[in-house]
């Protein structure tokens, strides 16, 4: 399980990383000889492959965890502002911006800033879904509401609208399966069957649709490729990309043996162009932590920046659910009311 862990924070990672050479240099497919070319080359190359906000916010929550021994909200918030003022060039998108300066200036209610943006509707974008596997992780052991209910706060502090939200809880929940279940197929009926306990309450249905649009392409021949990507979506909304990141790992899992998964699960991601860094660091923490760190291969893990500190963070993250566990206890503010959520103090750990 600690290999798991380890794998999910380091294929987030490399995803990103990787992933970001090609972000939004395609429409469509990125042609496969230009993804050829850059593995190829990879292990020659001195350049180091640098991590995008995608990353920058994961690894926020995961020290939060750590740092707090469980999920405080108002804390997550200062972090996640603190780091995009240190290193703004990290890639942020213009909506999450805005929120992150309404936080500088008065972080006292932490999901209030978000839900003010679009005229009150929030934002559907992938935000939340790209940053949330360290939730799974911090949430192993936890039953599926729990799970939920973590990835949706979470998510609420830069995403209010409900496929933002639920881009947040999908990959959440699929992280969560990919780390204790050992059938694809079984992962996917699971997740069908778990994301309506999240749309049931919102009177929504949209990623319960989208999954079985994943469930359809999954037969599809490759021939269908362009096709595949037009119909998941390659953009930057969560309900046009964390379904399609799914789709990479479990159409890999499906296509190819063990050894050479993950590989062609970043491979795929990216080939299916967009934005291609959040679809492969999605992609790429599902399969790392259904695979282990072992089945990460070396030559794409190696250039990353801070691959050392992921691996790190994974075996914190694992210290702590494990000495929650094994005393049965929960995780903080898990249980919490909206009003108790709202008042935790400012500066919590």
């Amino acid at each position: 399980m600690l290999e798991q862990f380890k794998g999910c924070m380091v294929g987030g990672l490399v995803g990103d990383c990787l992933g970001a050479n090609f972000e939004m240099r395609y429409e469509n497919l990125v042609p496969k000889e230009k993804i050829d070319t850059f593995f190829v080359n990879l292990p020659d190359t001195a350049k180091v492959q640098r991590y995008t906000d995608d990353s920058a916010m994961a690894r926020q929550i995961a020290i939060s965890f750590i740092d707090c021994r469980g999920f405080q909200y108002k804390d997550l918030a200062k972090r996640f502002t603190t780091a995009y003022f240190a290193e703004p060039w990290r890639g942020y998108g213009g909506s999450v911006v805005d929120v992150f300066k309404k936080l500088r200036a008065d972080g006292s209610d932490p999901f209030g800033p978000a839900s003010e943006q679009f005229d009150g509707s929030g934002s559907y974008g992938n935000g939340a879904g790209m940053r949330a596997h360290p939730i799974a992780l911090a949430s192993f052991g936890a039953e599926t509401a729990e799970i939920i209910n973590n990835a949706v706060h979470v998510g609420r502090i830069t995403h209010a609208h409900v496929q933002g939200v639920g881009g947040g809880v999908l990959q959440t929940l699929a992280v969560s399966q990919a780390l204790t279940c050992a059938s694809p197929d079984k992962i996917l009926k699971n997740l069908q069957r778990d994301i309506k306990l999240f749309e049931a309450e919102r009177n929504n249905s949209d990623y319960t649709h989208k999954l079985q649009l994943v469930e359809e392409c999954l037969s599809k021949p490759d021939e269908d490729l362009a096709e595949i990507g037009f119909e998941l979506g390659n953009d930057v909304s969560a309900i046009e990309s964390v379904p399609t990141a799914l789709f990479c790992f479990l159409r890999c899992c499906k296509d190819f043996e063990k050894s050479e998964q993950f590989e062609q699960t970043i491979r795929l991601a990216i080939r299916l162009g967009g934005d291609t860094d959040t679809i492969a660091s999605m992609a790429g923490a599902i399969s790392g932590a259904y695979l282990g760190a072992e089945y990460i291969p070396e030559f794409m893990s190696k250039p990353c920046e801070s691959r050392a500190e992921a691996v790190q963070l994974a075996q914190n993250i694992y210290n702590i659910v494990q000495e929650k566990n094994n005393e049965g206890g929960k995780l903080s503010a898990s249980s919490n009311t909206e009003a108790e959520l709202a008042q935790e103090p400012a500066t919590v750990c």
